[in-house]
């Protein structure tokens, strides 16, 4: 399991200093989700935030369906265009009841409810782990979204009073590791809060969990665009120099995988493709899953598949599979 490394920066900087920068993202799905009129043409990255927090606290003294719809649009745009074809699926397939082997599979809004319900009710991790697995999950709402969609409702709209966000850039600048599928949910909430007693001990003003994850979150994005995070390719001009010695350690570590990922394409580890039949492959909403019976077969793909991640099927379990690339279907 992996141990938490909390980097030495100066949080309370960081938290208000956060860099700008990681809108981009965010951007660019409101415009999709502008052009696609699911939101509402009003929504931008500055007003986003406060627009989420309104409409839980609408959906708190009136409980629609519409609304609840409206808040998991808005969560999923906030959390940017990396879930932009699973978002759209999502959403498209919102109230769809499927059937499978005869049994009655709940719709994506009859799942969703259930999950906030359980959150409102004080039961964070118990909705992490209903909705990560089996007839419970939605398909598309990945192991870093659900974080972000239990941080609002857990602070009942208010971005830094609900619990804080895992998502693979914390991931990668705390654990080491590089996705969020790889820590615990329940794990990384202890983490934080043993990390915010640490840096609270000695302050007045203290730091929530989410705003801590802010913190860092803002470090990263300073020294590292997303898709770079704890490597050796740091920006050309990051606008922060504080706690530079820091990332650079953060760097160091990484070193070896990037030099292993950077070799030339006839290293092995860069051939490596998956051969897989049908009958053990399922494709839900883009997301593929393969049967636990041929992973369980195939060693060298486990560091491909989520586990945590699963499906069931006429009594057969399916692992989300999270390098499309890597297989050859027969």
């Amino acid at each position: 399991m992996a141990t938490a490394t909390f980097p030495k920066i100066d949080y309370r900087y960081w938290l208000e200093n956060c860099s700008p920068e990681g809108f981009s993202s965010m951007k660019r799905m409101i415009t999709t989700m502008i052009n696609k009129k699911y939101i509402d043409d009003d929504i931008n990255e500055t007003n986003i935030t406060n627009k989420i927090k309104e409409k839980i606290k609408l959906y708190l003294l009136n409980d629609q369906n519409e609304l609840l719809f409206d808040i998991f649009k808005l969560i999923q745009t906030w959390g940017g265009k990396s879930s932009g074809k699973s978002t759209l699926n999502m959403v498209n397939n919102w109230d769809t009841v499927n059937t499978v082997n005869k049994k009655i599979i709940p719709s994506n809004s009859q799942k969703y409810k259930k999950f906030v319900t359980k959150i409102l009710g004080n039961q964070e991790i118990d909705s992490f782990d209903y909705m990560i697995k089996g007839d419970n999950k939605i398909v598309g709402l990945s192991y870093s979204f659900i974080p972000k969609h239990i941080c609002f409702w857990s602070g009942k709209g208010e971005r830094t009073d609900g619990l804080p966000i895992l998502d693979d850039v914390i991931a990668k600048i705390v654990y080491k590791v590089n996705w969020a599928y790889k820590i615990d949910y329940k794990k990384f909430i202890i983490d934080m809060d043993n990390q915010a007693q640490t840096i609270n001990l000695l302050n007045e003003n203290h730091l929530t969990l989410s705003q801590i994850e802010i913190a860092l979150f803002s470090f990263a994005g300073n020294y590292w665009d997303t898709g770079q995070t704890a490597t050796v390719n740091f920006k050309k001009k990051p606008v922060h120099l504080k706690n530079l010695n820091e990332a650079n350690e953060i760097a160091n570590e990484f070193k070896s995988s990037i030099v292993k990922a950077n070799r030339k394409p006839n290293s092995k580890s860069q051939q490596c493709k998956f051969v897989v039949s049908k009958q053990n492959l399922k494709i839900i909403n883009d997301t593929i899953f393969l049967s636990k019976v041929y992973v369980n077969k195939n060693n060298k793909i486990s560091n491909f598949v989520n586990k945590k991640s699963f499906i069931n099927i006429e009594g057969i379990h399916f692992y989300e599979f999270i390098d499309k690339s890597r297989l050859i279907i027969k």
